[in-house]
């Protein structure tokens, strides 16, 4: 209950607390409901009655300005306080039921009817407001989160692109180490072994075992260059382009609404019932309502079926038959046991329940539409998340295989070096001469050069990062 108070709270006393272009949709309801009044208090003169409206409708309007322009001034930088709001959309109305008195004993000397003009006036605006003000605020909220997603995967979608040169960069450089520090150190290790004469069978035994040995590790070492280059960071794939969602953007909604309907159907119901047919008029319409929503409720699990053009046939489909459903159930009140006292004339009720779906289902649509948006713009962050982490990953284990590589070819030239000393050291002089001895030696000076060489270029690399 909290956390739904919250989102509330949030959605409705931001940017979208007051805004003129979002009361203009409660305009017809407001209207019809105050011309139902006024006819019923003072019957036989419509444009009277019309006038009254008129004047309470353009009130209410010039206050709604005013009080955007000073209560709630700051509400595009920041959240307002809901106590302000709450005031603002409830004084609304107060201010347009004051302004019906006003004009009704002023211009044509009617009585006040103070509870009757007010209370209707009051309730209506405050909660359409109130309503508008959250769906309009989540709708825009929505909005503006995927557009900053879209903002941030930009500039991730860069730093992917400078990881997956890098990437390429690391490949390229494990396999030139690969290539080109290993395997002439696998030749050397080679050509010694076949230049040496061996003592003996068992000495024989082991250098062409270590020749057999050296000769897969260069067919590995190739084979492992291979699979590196084929392994390859995957090109950023396209991204879809944002879609920007207008809060007007069209008249034919996307989907059925079935909880606003109700909520808008009920209290569009409750207000013009409550002064026209008392507490019966207010029971009739939750019948009427449930009935409705029935019917809203069945085309809505019906839709979900669909897609392209069999929905949107669906859909418009869907406002006939809430006319329908609306206008039958109006003239068959009597019927079922409410005798009201001002009935409304069925085409007229069911043209007002039509209107509260429309309203109803675009203001669904939008919902829907940046919901959408926003999730499809969520899962592309976390896919361009993931795969940045994995690039990283990938180049830390290219990092680790390069300085495991670098630092085997360094072990390997020391044990290079021993292997050097073993030949000459347990040999018999006779078996090898002068100049073999010497080649021996200076390739072993050779390699120790090497692997301090190697060292000394790992300690400059470790100290400069």
């Amino acid at each position: 209950m909290r956390n739904a108070f919250e989102r509330f709270r949030v959605a409705a006393t931001g940017s979208w607390a007051v805004s003129i272009r979002s009361f203009i949709l409660t305009i017809p309801f407001a209207f019809a409901i105050n011309l139902e009044r006024e006819n019923l208090l003072n019957p036989g003169n419509f444009t009277r009655s019309l006038t009254i409206c008129i004047a309470g409708e353009l009130a209410s309007y010039l206050y709604i300005f005013i009080a955007q322009a000073t209560l709630l001034k700051h509400r595009r930088e920041r959240l307002q306080r809901l106590s302000i709001c709450i005031f603002v959309w409830f004084s609304t109305g107060t201010v347009k039921g004051i302004f019906f008195i006003i004009y009704a004993v002023w211009a044509y000397g009617y009585e006040a009817n103070s509870l009757e003009r007010i209370l209707p006036a009051t309730t209506f605006s405050g909660f359409s407001i109130a309503l508008l003000a959250f769906y309009f605020g989540t709708i825009d909220r929505k909005r503006i989160e995927s557009k900053a997603l879209h903002t941030l995967d930009q500039l991730l979608a860069v730093d992917q692109g400078l990881k997956i040169a890098n990437d390429a960069k690391a490949r390229m450089n494990v396999i030139r180490v690969l290539q080109e520090t290993l395997i002439p150190q696998i030749a050397k290790l080679e050509n010694t072994l076949s230049s040496t004469s061996p003592v003996n069978a068992e000495t024989k035994t082991h250098f062409t075992s270590l020749s057999h040995q050296s000769k897969q590790l260069v067919d590995t070492i190739e084979f492992q260059s291979k699979a590196i280059a084929r392994s390859r960071a995957k090109a950023p794939q396209g991204r879809r382009t944002s879609r920007e969602i207008s809060l007007f953007q069209g008249f034919i909604p996307q989907v059925i609404s079935v909880r606003l309907t109700l909520i808008v159907v009920v209290l569009g119901m409750a207000v013009g019932q409550i002064t026209r047919n008392g507490v019966l008029g207010v029971a009739s319409g939750l019948v009427g309502a449930a009935i409705l929503g029935v019917v809203v409720f069945s085309m809505r699990m019906f839709s979900k079926k669909l897609s392209g053009r069999k929905l949107k046939y669906v859909i418009v489909a869907s406002f006939p038959i809430v006319f329908l459903t609306q206008m039958i159930y109006v003239s068959n009140l009597s019927r079922i046991g409410f005798n009201l006292e001002n009935p409304y004339t069925p085409v007229y009720s069911a043209i007002k329940t039509v209107y509260g779906f429309y309203l109803a289902c675009i203001v669904a649509s939008l919902v829907v539409d940046t919901s959408d948006e926003f999730k499809y713009s969520a899962v592309e962050h976390e896919n361009l998340r993931l795969s940045i982490a994995n690039l990283d990953l990938e180049q830390e284990v290219l990092a680790n295989h390069l300085f495991a590589t670098r630092f085997a070819t360094i072990q390997g030239k020391i044990t290079g070096v021993t292997m050097a000393l073993q030949i000459v050291t347990n040999q018999p002089l006779k078996s090898l001469n002068t100049e073999k001895i010497e080649e021996i030696l200076s390739g072993a000076v050779k390699l120790l050069s090497d692997a301090r060489g190697e060292i000394t270029a790992l300690n400059e690399e470790f100290s400069s990062a």
